[in-house]
């Protein structure tokens, strides 16, 4: 089984994603037991997700880093719930090519005669207005 099966591991590697060094206090309010905290550390430790150090100074301390392998995998864990929680929309939803022929049938469908311009403008005009309601509701997205 991989370590990302495991409960709290996928929170815990986007917490890590904006902290350079994390200690494990910064964790304890996604796992609250030490002993499960080390137990799910360890794993993803061992599955290269995540680094542990200890710190050489002072009291007993431990460094935890993301290594490349759990920095990519938690930037698209960040992705996938930046989606679910509608902050983003992936630019493929909003940005599609129509293929060449399908204009008049989308027209069509639509039930807009070319010739009226009038039509066509209110329809483009819209999504024009629909597009701007959403980059108001979420701002900071394209």
């Amino acid at each position: 089984m991989d370590s990302l099966d495991l409960k709290y591991a996928k929170s815990v590697l986007v917490r890590l994603i904006n902290k350079k060094d994390a200690k494990k206090s910064d964790l304890f309010d996604i796992v609250r037991s030490h002993q499960v905290l080390d137990n799910l550390l360890n794993a993803l430790e061992r599955d290269n997700y995540l680094e542990i150090k200890e710190n050489e100074r002072g009291p007993k301390r431990y460094s935890i880093s993301l290594t490349s392998k759990g920095i990519a995998v938690a930037n698209q864990l960040q992705r996938a719930n930046d989606i679910a929680s509608g902050k983003s929309i992936p630019k493929a939803t909003l940005c599609i090519d129509i293929p060449e022929g399908l204009h008049e049938d989308i027209l069509r469908i639509l039930k807009i005669d070319r010739k009226n311009s009038d039509e066509k403008d209110f329809v483009l005009d819209a999504v024009k207005k629909e597009i701007e309601r959403w980059k108001r509701e979420h701002p900071g997205h394209p």
